[in-house]
Protein backbone atom coordinates (compact mmCIF):
# COMPACT_ATOMS: atom_id res chain seq x y z
CA UNK A 1 0.00 0.00 0.00
CA UNK A 2 1.50 3.20 -1.02
CA UNK A 3 2.92 5.54 1.97
CA UNK A 4 0.38 8.51 2.88
CA UNK A 5 2.91 11.33 2.64
CA UNK A 6 1.44 15.08 2.27
CA UNK A 7 2.82 16.44 -0.53
CA UNK A 8 3.34 19.90 -0.33
CA UNK A 9 3.48 22.55 -3.29
CA UNK A 10 6.74 24.69 -3.63
CA UNK A 11 4.72 27.76 -3.88
CA UNK A 12 1.62 28.37 -1.22
CA UNK A 13 1.08 27.01 1.75
CA UNK A 14 3.59 27.26 5.23
CA UNK A 15 5.71 23.99 5.20
CA UNK A 16 7.35 25.94 8.48
CA UNK A 17 4.65 24.87 10.43
CA UNK A 18 4.59 21.26 9.44
CA UNK A 19 7.49 18.74 11.40
CA UNK A 20 10.75 19.22 10.14
CA UNK A 21 11.25 15.03 10.18
CA UNK A 22 7.84 15.36 7.49
CA UNK A 23 9.29 17.83 5.45
CA UNK A 24 12.87 16.31 5.08
CA UNK A 25 11.46 12.74 4.01
CA UNK A 26 8.71 14.40 1.47
CA UNK A 27 11.12 16.90 -0.10
CA UNK A 28 13.21 14.14 -0.83
CA UNK A 29 10.50 11.49 -1.93
CA UNK A 30 9.38 14.32 -4.23
CA UNK A 31 12.13 14.76 -5.89
CA UNK A 32 14.71 11.79 -5.50
CA UNK A 33 11.94 9.03 -5.43
CA UNK A 34 8.27 9.95 -7.11
CA UNK A 35 10.10 10.36 -10.83
CA UNK A 36 12.38 7.64 -10.72
CA UNK A 37 15.93 9.75 -11.37
CA UNK A 38 18.31 8.66 -8.60
CA UNK A 39 20.01 12.44 -8.47
CA UNK A 40 19.32 15.20 -5.67
CA UNK A 41 20.58 17.77 -7.63
CA UNK A 42 16.49 18.11 -9.00
CA UNK A 43 15.58 19.24 -5.48
CA UNK A 44 14.45 23.07 -5.75
CA UNK A 45 15.72 26.12 -4.28
CA UNK A 46 12.92 25.76 -1.58
CA UNK A 47 14.67 23.17 -0.11
CA UNK A 48 17.32 25.02 0.92
CA UNK A 49 15.03 26.15 4.08
CA UNK A 50 13.76 22.32 4.81
CA UNK A 51 16.90 21.48 5.28
CA UNK A 52 18.24 24.96 7.52
CA UNK A 53 15.02 24.00 10.08
CA UNK A 54 16.23 20.55 10.32
CA UNK A 55 19.50 21.67 11.11
CA UNK A 56 18.00 23.84 13.96
CA UNK A 57 16.28 21.36 15.40
CA UNK A 58 19.43 19.43 15.44
CA UNK A 59 21.07 21.93 17.69
CA UNK A 60 23.77 23.37 15.34
CA UNK A 61 23.84 27.32 15.26
CA UNK A 62 24.02 28.41 11.23
CA UNK A 63 22.69 31.41 9.25
CA UNK A 64 21.52 29.58 6.44
CA UNK A 65 21.73 26.71 3.95
CA UNK A 66 22.72 27.36 0.20
CA UNK A 67 23.45 25.41 -2.59
CA UNK A 68 27.06 24.38 -3.16
CA UNK A 69 29.79 21.93 -2.01
CA UNK A 70 32.39 21.75 0.69
CA UNK A 71 35.58 20.25 0.00
CA UNK A 72 37.84 18.90 3.25
CA UNK A 73 41.21 17.52 2.15
CA UNK A 74 40.17 16.97 -1.56
CA UNK A 75 37.27 15.49 -0.76
CA UNK A 76 33.80 16.28 -1.52
CA UNK A 77 31.85 16.10 2.21
CA UNK A 78 28.49 16.93 0.33
CA UNK A 79 29.00 14.66 -2.07
CA UNK A 80 24.81 13.63 -1.87
CA UNK A 81 23.10 16.80 -0.98
CA UNK A 82 23.62 19.94 -3.47
CA UNK A 83 23.59 21.63 -0.55
CA UNK A 84 25.47 22.85 2.46
CA UNK A 85 25.17 24.58 5.70
CA UNK A 86 27.16 28.25 6.08
CA UNK A 87 27.88 30.49 9.19
CA UNK A 88 29.45 33.86 9.66
CA UNK A 89 30.06 34.03 5.52
CA UNK A 90 31.61 30.46 5.62
CA UNK A 91 30.37 26.71 4.73
CA UNK A 92 30.24 25.03 8.11
CA UNK A 93 32.24 21.38 7.91
CA UNK A 94 30.30 19.51 10.32
CA UNK A 95 26.81 21.03 9.87
CA UNK A 96 27.62 20.13 5.87
CA UNK A 97 28.46 16.65 6.81
CA UNK A 98 25.60 16.33 9.23
CA UNK A 99 22.71 17.04 6.82
CA UNK A 100 24.32 14.87 3.71
CA UNK A 101 24.23 12.13 6.21
CA UNK A 102 21.04 12.58 6.93
CA UNK A 103 20.24 12.97 3.26
CA UNK A 104 21.75 9.80 2.91
CA UNK A 105 19.82 8.18 5.85
CA UNK A 106 16.78 8.91 4.19
CA UNK A 107 17.30 8.98 0.03
CA UNK A 108 17.80 4.79 -0.05
CA UNK A 109 14.49 4.32 1.39
CA UNK A 110 12.72 6.92 -1.05
CA UNK A 111 13.82 5.19 -3.81
CA UNK A 112 11.85 2.41 -3.65
CA UNK A 113 8.12 3.57 -4.75
CA UNK A 114 5.65 2.97 -3.67
CA UNK A 115 6.88 3.39 -0.08
CA UNK A 116 4.27 1.43 3.00
CA UNK A 117 3.20 3.23 5.76
CA UNK A 118 5.52 0.92 7.83
CA UNK A 119 8.49 2.07 6.26
CA UNK A 120 7.47 5.75 5.82
CA UNK A 121 7.11 5.24 9.99
CA UNK A 122 10.20 3.25 10.48
CA UNK A 123 12.45 5.69 8.51
CA UNK A 124 11.07 8.79 10.51
CA UNK A 125 11.50 6.99 14.24
CA UNK A 126 15.21 6.79 12.91
CA UNK A 127 15.44 10.51 11.70
CA UNK A 128 13.87 11.81 14.89
CA UNK A 129 16.59 9.76 16.67
CA UNK A 130 19.27 11.11 15.04
CA UNK A 131 18.22 14.81 15.53
CA UNK A 132 18.34 13.59 19.59
CA UNK A 133 21.42 12.42 19.25
CA UNK A 134 23.06 15.33 17.67
CA UNK A 135 21.64 17.83 19.46
CA UNK A 136 24.74 19.37 22.18
CA UNK A 137 25.59 19.78 25.43
CA UNK A 138 23.47 22.85 27.15
CA UNK A 139 25.52 25.61 28.31
CA UNK A 140 26.49 25.53 31.45
CA UNK A 141 26.40 28.92 33.37
CA UNK A 142 30.21 29.58 34.56
CA UNK A 143 29.94 32.82 36.00
CA UNK A 144 27.44 35.44 37.10
CA UNK A 145 28.97 37.45 33.98
CA UNK A 146 27.11 35.25 31.65
CA UNK A 147 30.45 32.81 30.92
CA UNK A 148 29.35 29.77 29.52
CA UNK A 149 31.21 26.09 28.79
CA UNK A 150 29.62 24.62 25.61
CA UNK A 151 30.93 20.76 24.46
CA UNK A 152 34.25 20.32 22.58
CA UNK A 153 32.52 19.82 18.61
CA UNK A 154 32.64 16.20 18.28
CA UNK A 155 34.54 14.61 15.27
CA UNK A 156 33.35 12.60 12.24
CA UNK A 157 34.30 8.99 12.44
CA UNK A 158 35.64 7.60 9.58
CA UNK A 159 33.91 10.25 7.81
CA UNK A 160 30.71 9.47 9.54
CA UNK A 161 29.03 12.97 10.66
CA UNK A 162 26.09 10.86 12.68
CA UNK A 163 27.69 10.41 15.95
CA UNK A 164 26.74 10.99 19.80
CA UNK A 165 27.22 14.22 21.70
CA UNK A 166 28.12 15.32 24.99
CA UNK A 167 25.38 14.56 27.80
CA UNK A 168 24.89 15.98 31.50
CA UNK A 169 25.61 12.30 32.84
CA UNK A 170 28.95 12.22 30.53
CA UNK A 171 31.60 12.03 33.30
CA UNK A 172 34.15 14.48 34.09
CA UNK A 173 37.46 12.91 34.58
CA UNK A 174 39.78 14.01 37.70
CA UNK A 175 42.50 15.15 36.70
CA UNK A 176 45.95 14.06 38.70
CA UNK A 177 48.58 16.04 39.71
CA UNK A 178 49.86 18.71 37.32
CA UNK A 179 47.42 16.80 34.36
CA UNK A 180 45.36 19.40 32.42
CA UNK A 181 42.37 17.69 31.14
CA UNK A 182 39.95 19.26 27.97
CA UNK A 183 36.47 19.60 29.52
CA UNK A 184 34.51 21.78 26.51
CA UNK A 185 34.84 25.51 25.00
CA UNK A 186 34.26 28.69 26.21
CA UNK A 187 31.09 29.99 24.42
CA UNK A 188 31.30 32.98 22.09
CA UNK A 189 35.26 33.32 22.75
CA UNK A 190 35.73 29.97 21.81
CA UNK A 191 38.85 29.16 23.46
CA UNK A 192 39.44 25.77 24.74
CA UNK A 193 38.48 25.33 28.73
CA UNK A 194 40.76 22.58 30.51
CA UNK A 195 40.37 21.35 34.36
CA UNK A 196 43.62 21.66 36.67
CA UNK A 197 44.27 20.56 39.96
CA UNK A 198 44.20 24.05 42.02
CA UNK A 199 43.86 23.19 45.67
CA UNK A 200 43.10 20.25 48.10
CA UNK A 201 39.62 21.18 47.64
CA UNK A 202 39.48 23.01 44.75
CA UNK A 203 40.01 22.23 41.25
CA UNK A 204 39.78 24.93 38.44
CA UNK A 205 38.06 25.82 34.49
CA UNK A 206 40.71 27.71 32.93
CA UNK A 207 39.90 28.90 29.31
CA UNK A 208 43.63 28.33 27.14
CA UNK A 209 42.61 31.77 25.26
CA UNK A 210 41.24 34.16 27.33
CA UNK A 211 42.41 32.91 29.93
CA UNK A 212 39.02 33.19 32.27
CA UNK A 213 39.58 30.97 35.50
CA UNK A 214 36.52 29.49 37.34
CA UNK A 215 36.94 27.65 40.66
CA UNK A 216 35.15 24.07 41.04
CA UNK A 217 34.67 21.56 43.38
CA UNK A 218 36.81 18.34 43.43
CA UNK A 219 33.93 16.06 43.78
CA UNK A 220 32.38 17.32 40.23
CA UNK A 221 32.16 14.23 38.70
CA UNK A 222 29.80 15.28 35.92
CA UNK A 223 28.90 17.78 33.51
CA UNK A 224 25.28 17.48 35.41
CA UNK A 225 27.20 18.20 39.10
CA UNK A 226 28.58 20.78 37.39
CA UNK A 227 25.14 22.48 36.37
CA UNK A 228 23.54 21.82 39.03
CA UNK A 229 21.81 25.01 40.22
CA UNK A 230 23.78 28.24 40.59
CA UNK A 231 26.61 29.27 37.96
CA UNK A 232 29.78 27.53 38.86
CA UNK A 233 31.65 29.93 40.42
CA UNK A 234 28.77 31.13 42.55
CA UNK A 235 28.16 27.76 43.92
CA UNK A 236 32.27 27.46 44.73
CA UNK A 237 32.19 30.47 47.13
CA UNK A 238 29.41 29.33 49.28
CA UNK A 239 30.80 26.17 49.95
CA UNK A 240 34.16 28.16 50.63
CA UNK A 241 31.87 30.68 52.87
CA UNK A 242 30.20 27.62 54.44
CA UNK A 243 33.39 26.42 55.24
CA UNK A 244 35.01 29.25 56.60
CA UNK A 245 32.09 29.75 58.84
CA UNK A 246 32.04 26.00 60.07
CA UNK A 247 35.88 26.51 61.03
CA UNK A 248 34.95 29.39 63.16
CA UNK A 249 32.54 27.41 65.27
Amino acid sequence: MRCEITLFEPIGGDRSRTDVVVRLIDVIYRYYGLDGVMSLHNLPDWAGQDFSDLLAAAGFEIDGVVRGQIRQADIVVNDLCPFKAVKAGRGDVFATGWLNAMVRLVAPACAGNPMSNTAHQKLTEQVREEIARSRPLEPILLTQEGDELVENPPSPQNSNYLVGHTRDETELLLPKNSESLLVGVHRYCEGRIYRHRATRLLDALVCCKCHLRVPMLTDTYSFDDLRDGAPVAQKTQRFLHRLALSSHL
